[in-house]
């Protein structure tokens, strides 16, 4: 999300599902880490040597995403610009549930049902220029969320769907 108007581009999908790619990869690293740390680090695949390993070492000890997801909205700035990172998870019947928000600026328990379940491809986006005008199909709970976000401020949207060990994202 962000406080611009038309902030983002098709361009910077590309930056989305590169970082989504690392988010995934450190997520995945942390998990084959407790298996085998020599085989867990020849798998490693570098985006940002830094950002990387600032996001290894975010994800490193968390049990729960929710609690490191704000660092990972700041490592994330460097490459993507954001005034807010959310992650959803998607069912692949057509609904998602955000799991994990960067800050409190807006919802943090979002519900969105109706969504076409042949657009949610790995790799497929959604930009939205200016979320005053848009008209989402999907049905959202709580209701008020699109208006939540658009009172906090933010004004256009960059959506990606990208998955880790084949759960959509």
């Amino acid at each position: 999300l962000s406080l611009s108007h038309r902030a983002y581009s098709e361009s910077d999908v590309l930056f989305v599902q590169l970082l989504a790619d690392e988010i995934g990869a450190a997520l995945e690293r942390r998990r084959l880490i407790a298996l085998d740390q020599v085989a867990a680090l020849e798998r490693q695949r570098l985006l940002d040597a830094e950002a990387s390993e600032q996001l290894l070492r975010a994800l490193a000890n968390a049990l729960n995403i929710r609690d490191v997801f704000p660092s990972v909205s700041a490592i994330a700035q460097r490459i993507l610009p954001h005034d807010r990172l959310t992650m959803s998870f998607h069912d692949g019947m057509g609904t998602c549930v955000m799991q994990a928000v960067s800050n409190d600026d807006g919802p943090s328990l979002v519900r969105v049902s109706g969504i076409d379940p042949t657009r949610l491809l790995d790799g497929s986006f959604k930009i939205v220029d200016d979320l005053t005008l848009d008209k989402p199909e999907a049905t959202y709970d709580p209701p008020d969320t699109r208006l939540q976000i658009v009172n906090a401020g933010y004004r256009s949207l960059l959506s990606v769907v990208l998955s880790a060990r084949q759960q959509l994202f």
